[in-house]
């Protein structure tokens, strides 16, 4: 059924079925809807600032370029939809879930996400600010070029994800698990990563520049010429990890652990070292 260009504001939708329904270009702003089925329901360039959804269910539903500001999603299933290049702030996702869903391009910004259930997301070339993301899982998601800003992740697990190019600044992780991730040629500046662990990663030519990387784990990486200028990487952990051509100028290198780790062409001018192991087990 085509209803597009809609003008639905205010309405109470709840209980309908939206099975095959096109409501591309409709205005439903602060809209009402429960226990309603949205199966391959187009919301593309719809507006919906302020809608309620409780009890929904979304699947093959895209809300291409759709307005989703100050929405509340409750308890609501996502099943293989399309957030692309949607406006996502101070949205609400509580209680819900989410498999196979993508969000190539959305700006996501001041939402919080909290114990949600996700298998798989597409968040390539995403802008997320302002966020709060604590306790999910984010294995094996792509990240590809995406942009984290001003935001803090506290145990999220991004362990095999695809996050070449990503760009973190000014944002806090803490507990965050990027093993056997792909993050190469990646921007990360002016931003704090407690207890994180990056084992069998790859880095190879990134910037982590004046970085807090205290005790964190990179062990068994390939971290050919990435640039930690500025960083304290004090207790940090680079056993058994590729640091060719690495540059540390300026970096706190107090009881880092280099055991076993190549260092050929290594940039060490102005490296701060106390108690810190080097590759053949001397402590310098």
């Amino acid at each position: 059924m085509l209803l597009p260009n809609a003008d639905l504001d205010g309405r109470d939708l709840s209980n309908l079925n939206f099975l095959n329904i096109d409501l591309a270009y409709s205005s439903l702003n602060e809209t009402n809807h429960q226990s309603t089925n949205f199966e391959n329901t187009d919301f593309s360039h719809c507006h919906l600032v302020g809608a309620t959804f409780r009890n929904c269910k979304f699947e093959k539903t895209t809300f291409e370029f759709a307005d989703l500001s100050e929405v509340l999603f409750l308890n609501c299933t996502f099943s293989r939809v399309n957030f692309s290049a949607a406006t996502i702030v101070e949205t609400r996702f509580t209680q819900s879930s989410f498999e196979f869903c993508k969000f190539e391009y959305a700006q996501i910004r001041q939402i919080t996400l909290i114990g949600n259930r996700i298998n798989y997301l597409n968040l390539c070339n995403a802008e997320i600010s302002e966020c709060n993301f604590s306790k999910l899982s984010l294995k094996e998601c792509d990240l590809s070029s995406t942009i984290i800003n001003h935001s803090i992740f506290r145990d999220v697990d991004m362990s095999g994800c695809r996050a070449d190019k990503i760009d973190i600044y000014q944002s806090l992780m803490l507990g965050i698990c990027f093993d056997e991730s792909e993050m190469k040629n990646s921007l990360i500046h002016h931003s704090h990563f407690v207890s994180c662990t990056f084992r069998r990663s790859t880095m190879d030519h990134s910037e982590i520049n004046d970085c807090g990387l205290h005790g964190s784990t990179f062990e068994r990486s390939s971290l050919r010429h990435v640039d930690y200028s500025g960083s304290d990487l004090s207790q940090t952990n680079f056993e058994l990890s590729n640091l060719e051509a690495a540059n540390f100028y300026g970096c706190n290198l107090r009881v880092a652990n280099f055991t076993n780790t190549n260092l050929s062409l290594v940039n060490r001018e102005d490296m701060i070292l106390n108690l810190t192991i080097m590759p053949n087990g001397d402590i310098a």
